[in-house]
């Protein structure tokens, strides 16, 4: 009887959302649960206004658990620019750590721009496992709140996005269980979407989903559904192969971190303030370990990646104009300039 009152009181207190209106309010752009601790959520900013991320928190809704506590909500952090992204990371970065302490794959950690929950005990947001509805919320938890304090007691609060269905275990994913495709149960032959799988908001949706499913949380609705691994391209577009003769693969991680949406571009703004700064490198292809990078934007850190997502190179003292050595061995290689805010631009290069 307690479980159900709890139940209908968060129910009460969701009830209160005011429907946001096309474009004017933040939400779930991308959904990541992968093997191990990848786990991620990106957050798209469709107004042409920069967003103050402080204003908002993530709840995770564990097993089907429909009034979770403050241990379960995450206060983000940061600010996303017009009709941009954040890109929130499990933190577990620890290169030596093990079980619930392993490390994220080095491809999602190049997507990262802030990193949330590190220690379980503490904060249990980011530890979704394909069966934990998440939610989006907009308001601030007051510093020094109890851990044991149920989200529903926390005032002028609403929520404007939910992934999931609270109240819902669909089951545990290793154990054949979560939310599938087209909300067949997976008991009866649906396929499993919400685990092992990036989930991209589709370009259609312009504003949250703040009401709780009725039926089945069918995720083909609003979301497309990307498998966590892909095979590995070189510069030609021919599959790699690893040394056992078969495909190589890396994550999955192409769409993290830019959002296509019907919402369209921002207005009054630069195209450099959207995308980054702007910056070329030469020669391309590089023939003697060396690669000159010039900008006219403020840069504030560059780094270099293999096909593979692996950082080889990082430089945190960047001029307009300098020369970069790389000792690496030929193929194809990224370089991510890093501007203000966090906005970055990437561009591609081979290495004879």
């Amino acid at each position: 009887m307690k479980k159900n009152l709890l139940f209908g009181g968060l129910f009460f207190f969701l009830s209160v959302n005011i429907q946001a209106q096309d474009c004017q309010e933040l939400f779930i752009s991308e959904y990541l649960e992968g093997f191990s601790n990848n786990k991620a959520l990106e957050i798209y900013n469709p107004t042409d206004n920069w967003v103050d991320l402080s204003n908002y928190f993530i709840v995770r809704f564990s097993n089907g658990n429909a009034s979770p506590t403050i241990q379960s909500a995450q206060q983000l952090r940061g600010s996303i620019g017009p009709k941009s992204v954040q890109v929130g990371v499990l933190d577990k970065r620890d290169p030596l750590g093990t079980g619930q302490n392993a490390p994220v794959w080095d491809d999602l950690a190049i997507k990262a721009d802030e990193w949330y929950s590190p220690v379980y005990d503490e904060n249990n947001t980011y530890y979704w496992n394909g069966n934990d509805a998440v939610a989006l919320f907009k308001g601030k938890i007051p510093a020094g709140t109890p851990l044991a304090m149920p989200v529903s007691n926390l005032s002028g609060v609403v929520m404007i996005d939910l992934f999931g269905k609270i109240g819902e275990n669909p089951g545990e994913p290793n154990q054949g269980g979560g939310w599938t495709y087209d909300g067949t149960p997976a008991g009866a032959g649906g396929v499993v979407v919400s685990a092992d799988h990036f989930l991209v908001r589709k370009p259609s949706v312009k504003k949250g989903d703040n009401v709780n499913p009725v039926a089945n949380f069918v995720v083909s609705q609003s979301w497309d559904t990307l498998s966590f691994l892909t095979v590995v391209l070189d510069e030609f577009g021919d599959t790699v192969l690893n040394q056992s003769g078969q495909p190589a693969k890396r994550m999955n991680v192409d769409n993290l971190g830019i959002h296509i949406c019907d919402c369209g571009d921002a207005t009054g703004l630069s195209e450099e303030v959207i995308e980054g700064p702007s910056f070329s490198v030469y020669p391309n292809p590089v023939v003697n370990g060396e690669i000159n990078f010039a900008t006219t934007d403020k840069v504030t850190r560059i780094v270099i990646y293999d096909a593979l997502g692996k950082e080889v190179k990082s430089l945190s003292q960047v001029k307009s104009f300098m020369s970069i050595n790389i000792d690496v061995k030929s193929g194809l290689y990224f370089i991510t300039a890093y501007g203000q805010r966090g906005l970055r631009q990437t561009q591609k290069f081979i290495v004879k």
